[in-house]
């Protein structure tokens, strides 16, 4: 058995911070491989805020979860207000390095603005198409009738719904600095 720390940084340094215990007699040793007869009676308990996970047959890799999106602008009250009444993101206000920072809450993913007017680097986006991120999408139910509220709320479209395979309609909007949004709505396919 193959245990591996995961979290930012390497296994050596975690272990400095865990406390790893074994209920079997053999030496603990993070590296070690266990024969499938004492397999069973080993058992690894962490003290400290790190996860372990124990693989027989190949390590685990690291797990990463979705945390954030980061847009870039030079006006983040304007680009937070379109999100908020286009989407109904959630605006979040608080400070960062004594500034304030405005940011958003979407379908459960974090939306990072970043005021860049004072920033004379700070050019426009790529044009579409081009190599690198492209969009964002939001899943929708009943895109057209989605599509049609967002329309009457002064929404732009680059792409009107479209079916681009069975069961998966798509639409796309230009929202603030040009940023691209997919609407996508996904059915079941007899």
């Amino acid at each position: 058995m193959v245990v591996s720390v995961l979290f930012h940084g390497t296994t050596r340094k975690a272990l400095r911070f865990a406390t790893l215990q074994r209920t079997d007699t053999k030496p603990a040793s993070p590296d070690e491989r266990v024969d499938s007869s004492s397999r069973s009676m080993a058992k690894w308990s962490v003290c400290a805020k790190f996860c372990l996970y124990a693989s027989n047959d190949e390590e685990m890799m690291t797990k990463f979860a979705f945390d954030h999106i980061h847009l870039f602008t030079r006006d983040p009250e304007a680009t937070a207000t379109y999100y908020q009444r286009m989407f109904g993101a959630e605006v979040i206000r608080s400070t960062q390095e004594g500034k304030p920072r405005i940011d958003l809450k979407l379908g459960g993913a974090n939306i990072f603005i970043l005021d860049v007017s004072n920033n004379p680097k700070a050019g426009v986006g790529p044009v579409h198409p081009h190599q690198g991120l492209d969009h964002f999408g939001l899943e929708v139910k009943n895109i057209d009738a989605v599509c049609a509220e967002l329309k009457l709320k002064g929404a732009v479209f680059s792409r009107e719904p479209v079916t681009i395979r069975p069961g998966t309609r798509v639409a796309f909007v230009t929202g603030p600095d040009g940023a691209s949004i997919e609407l996508l709505e996904r059915t079941s396919v007899a």
